[in-house]
């Protein structure tokens, strides 16, 4: 189950799409989300965290180019 209590801050001076991705980072890092665990849909995400679904790629794709997360068309982001 799913259990994401959390929102960026919008009055906090550093950009939503980096809150977002050191949220997920965070999530990661301390086992929440271990390799192999996929992530909730951008749109869920967008939801949950009451953003545009496009801060959401924005951040999804940071952590790819990182190599945190992979994607595959029609498979979902997971962590690797």
């Amino acid at each position: 189950m799913l259990d994401i209590h959390w929102k960026p801050d919008r009055n906090n001076p550093t950009h939503l799409h980096i809150q977002i991705a050191n949220y997920i980072r965070s999530r990661i890092s301390n086992g929440d989300w271990p390799i192999g665990f996929k992530i909730p849909s951008q749109r869920t995400l967008s939801e949950i965290f009451g953003v545009n679904r496009s801060t959401v790629v924005t951040a999804i794709e940071e952590l790819i180019s990182i190599g945190i997360l992979s994607s595959n068309y029609g498979g979902g982001t997971e962590v690797v």
